[in-house]
């Protein structure tokens, strides 16, 4: 594991619970959002400073500076063919070691922690919104709109007691 690597991943895990109480219901979206456009590593180690304060900076890579800066020179060279970091400047180094990680960070958590599918929004099903639509417009023009739907029409869905459920929650369970 690399240095401070929790560290940095606890950087992460507050933005998580920031956003969590900032977006709400809409989190999984943006969270998905930004997974698939490519930007949440971005959003999260590129749009702040891990650290401010070259004092600060300097007591934070303590004895591993040198390993830090020569991860810093291998990365941007293989990513962009130059080394554009000042590393004479503690603070940026850290802040691009920190960015680094970063990508390991969220690697490992799309890879092993965030279940895409789990949080995705389900998509409407347009056959049970219309019968949902016909079952409540039935329900209000008469008092035996049950009887009437007793047997399925034939243009319902296979699964039309989930649209008695959609109706009514207690229709399933009274009626069966």
């Amino acid at each position: 594991m690399e240095y401070k690597y929790n560290e940095i991943k606890d950087v992460f895990t507050d933005w998580l619970d920031y956003t969590k109480d900032y977006q709400g219901a809409e989190f999984a979206d943006y969270v998905n959002k930004l997974i698939d456009d490519g930007e949440l590593h971005h959003e999260v180690y590129n749009t702040d400073y891990f650290i401010i304060g070259r004092y600060q900076a300097t007591q934070w890579m303590g004895s591993e500076a040198f390993h830090i800066i020569g991860l810093i020179k291998d990365y941007e060279q293989d990513n962009f063919g130059e080394v554009s970091t000042d590393l004479s400047c503690p603070e940026r180094v850290v802040n691009m070691y920190a960015y680094i990680i970063g990508e390991e960070v969220i690697s490992d958590f799309i890879n092993n922690e965030w279940d895409s599918t789990e949080h995705k929004e389900e998509e409407e099903q347009p056959e049970l919104v219309e019968g949902v639509h016909y079952l409540k417009a039935e329900r209000e023009a008469s008092s035996d709109w049950m009887l009437k739907i007793t047997t399925p029409r034939k243009d319902w869905p296979s699964n039309w007691k989930d649209l008695l459920l959609m109706v009514d929650g207690s229709l399933i369970k009274q009626g069966g």
